[in-house]
């Protein structure tokens, strides 16, 4: 058995001063001592992504049935058990950065006011700090999972975490966005040739090739070396 809560926490700077009602939704489990009991904080990306993603379709212990990837399920997706998620090793507390999901600025602010590199982080920092001293959670192990744009934001708070006094356990960075220029088709061209492979390889599985390789290890190093000594030398100027 397992504790659910969804619910708002005002972040605020080291002033006091109320800075959003960030939204969050906790997966505890009531029987371990909390003082103890591991706890990792998990976010999306984008930025501006709600933590959604994280919860329902990866390690919270519901998840939504939708069929990927063959995508054949119609709407709306069954809502199962998940019996991949991981709170038999930690609490779970899923956050949605300001701006997304239910969580919003409190004027003066705005919600664009935390729409940046360090503003982010630091009201990340300051909702961690909160829920911390609310729930009792100062002895816990802590750690931080963030995907896509929440591979930086993880780097940055941490360090902010860090000048705050709160010592982490572990960071988990899950398909990090750490170089906006490997985007494909936002900045150069040569940040597509490194796409290339994955292009192949689902391209087969979706049986989408022909002809249809028989040798998918063949067929990916066959992919990856046109991307490296084809394509990306075709791209330079």
């Amino acid at each position: 058995a397992y504790t659910a809560t969804a619910g708002h926490l005002i972040a605020r700077d080291a002033s006091g001063a109320a800075e959003a009602s960030m939204f969050y939704v906790a997966y505890t489990l009531p029987a371990a001592d909390p003082s103890t009991r591991p706890i990792t904080f998990f976010y999306n990306g984008g930025p501006g992504s709600a933590s959604v993603w994280l919860q329902l379709g990866s390690f919270g212990p519901k998840r939504l049935v939708t069929g990927v990837p063959d995508t054949a399920l119609a709407r709306p997706f069954a809502l199962v058990d998940n019996a991949e998620h991981l709170l038999g090793q930690t609490d779970l507390v899923f956050v949605n950065a300001v701006g997304s999901g239910y969580s919003q600025a409190i004027a003066p602010f705005t919600n664009r006011s935390f729409w940046g590199v360090d503003s982010d982080a630091a009201v990340f920092r300051d909702f961690i700090l909160r829920y911390l001293a609310v729930n009792n959670r100062a002895g816990s192990a802590k750690y931080l999972y963030g995907e896509s744009y929440g591979g930086p934001r993880t780097a940055v708070l941490a360090r902010r975490l860090q000048e705050a006094g709160v010592l982490l356990d572990g960071l988990v960075l899950q398909s990090p966005a750490l170089d906006y220029n490997s985007n494909c088709g936002i900045s150069t061209g040569q940040g597509c040739s490194g796409y290339l492979p994955s292009l192949a390889m689902v391209g087969a599985f979706h049986r989408l090739t022909r002809p249809l390789p028989t040798d998918l290890s063949g067929w990916a190093s066959q992919a990856r070396s046109y991307a490296d000594q084809v394509y990306a030398l075709a791209l330079q100027p």
